[in-house]
């Protein structure tokens, strides 16, 4: 691995092919899948992931196809749209827990914290975040929350190594968030993690006692803050050129939608993504560059993904107010502005919802959100 902070490059090593040869093989055994996948998706997605790592290190301390499950809210599209996204709790009673999954063919510890209605039957539809550099399980907890009264479940994973922890252990944390993000292992293992958490998620649907038979496995979508964004992409298919030019991507077919928040720029490696294989619709929020200066050469980083992927609906928000404002860990009125765009969001593409697209592409994001923000929308 090479690269200033500004700059970083992953390089695979003869080991980590190896061990990822032989973790795919024991997966798909165990699946009963029939075939292996190769390690190389795996470890070049990871260099996308690894690439955008020293920019939310610089910034992480800052923010600290089945069946549709039945849609919530109001009976009349065109009249209740407004009211429905409004940031507001939805009409079921939360329930959260700690969970501290164990991927036995990486031995790993993989923290998560789940929220879901307390109560109904369901099955509910399901978004994974992957945690930002430097937070935790808790992270977006107020979205987690806001989600499952509305009928979803939220799962909120932490990786190891790369969170709160760096910020809580004294000293220089930035140094040690900057150290981490230098690690070759940490891109291949954040993809690793989001991964491990959605096969799990079948697990609790499949036996959990307190969720089985209330997650729609139909209605899956991935997410994440920060860094957290880029991991989630690449979930959803993004690709890496490498240095021989071969193309490689790992796009998980359970995964239905992505939601983008506040991803790092990703300026030094656009030229080698790849976002052919993005075939679901995405949500992208992105922050305003450093005082504001739209014009700024990070201002088209900051949208990248918005701009090449066509292959699904795309939906951008753009923050053009102060920088701060993109913080959601520590501004309330942005807290409100996710719930409700995340919630719309969710509900039209996981719940099929036609007053939840119509209100995200025909103008009602837009005049809810109001001035220090723009909207665009691009259809397939």
């Amino acid at each position: 691995m090479t690269g200033s902070t500004g700059s970083v490059s992953f390089v695979g090593s003869s080991r980590a092919l190896r061990s990822m040869r032989a973790l795919q093989a024991m997966r798909a055994i165990r699946a009963g899948r029939s075939r292996a996948r190769s390690a190389a998706p795996w470890l070049a997605a990871a260099m996308l992931v690894a690439s955008c790592l020293a920019a939310a290190a610089t910034g992480a301390r800052a923010n600290a196809g089945g069946a549709a499950s039945p849609a919530i809210g109001a009976a009349s599209p065109a009249a209740g749209a407004a009211s429905r996204f409004a940031p507001v709790p939805g009409p079921f009673a939360v329930e959260a827990m700690n969970l501290d999954w164990f991927d036995q063919d990486r031995k790993r510890q993989v923290p998560a914290r789940v929220y879901f209605p307390r109560h109904e039957p369901g099955p509910f539809p399901v978004v994974v975040f992957s945690a930002g550099l430097g937070a935790g399980r808790n992270t977006l907890e107020f979205l987690g929350r806001h989600l499952a009264s509305h009928g979803y479940v939220s799962v909120h994973v932490q990786h190891l190594g790369g969170d709160d922890q760096l910020a809580k252990g004294g000293g220089n944390a930035r140094q040690a968030m900057r150290e981490a993000a230098r690690d070759p292992q940490a891109g291949l293992t954040r993809l690793l993690d989001l991964v491990f958490a959605l096969d799990q998620v079948g697990a609790l649907a499949a036996s959990s006692p307190v969720l089985r038979g209330r997650i729609d496995l139909g209605a899956v979508a991935v997410g994440g803050n920060n860094l957290g964004a880029w991991t989630a992409l690449a979930a959803a298919g993004l690709a890496m050129v490498g240095k021989d030019g071969e193309e490689s991507s790992l796009p998980d077919p359970r995964v239905k939608a992505a939601l983008l928040l506040f991803p790092p720029p990703a300026a030094a490696q656009g030229g080698r993504m790849r976002f052919e294989h993005v075939k679901v619709p995405c949500l992208h929020v992105v922050g305003a560059p450093a005082g504001g200066q739209q014009g700024e050469p990070q201002a088209a980083a900051r949208r990248v993904a918005f701009d090449r992927i066509a292959g699904a609906d795309q939906v951008l928000v753009r923050v053009i107010a102060a920088a701060g404002a993109s913080v959601p860990g520590r501004d309330p009125a942005m807290q409100d502005h996710l719930k409700a765009i995340s919630t719309a969001f969710l509900d039209a593409w996981l719940r099929h919802d036609a007053a939840a697209k119509s209100w995200l592409a025909g103008g009602g994001l837009a005049a809810y959100l109001g001035n220090g923000f723009q909207v665009e929308t691009r259809s397939k």
